[in-house]
């Protein structure tokens, strides 16, 4: 939150394609870490 508000980090402010790629690596993360748990419960 604190990297993304303008106001804070003036010119070092994340860019969005840069909150994307943030996204899409802690839902793959997120992804794989389900399918192990499920591996393992079953």
């Amino acid at each position: 939150m604190f990297t993304s508000n303008r106001r804070l980090m003036g010119e070092f402010v994340n860019p969005f394609w840069l909150k994307g790629v943030a996204w899409l690596v802690a839902s793959i993360i997120v992804g794989l870490n389900s399918l192990l748990l499920l591996q393992t419960i079953f």
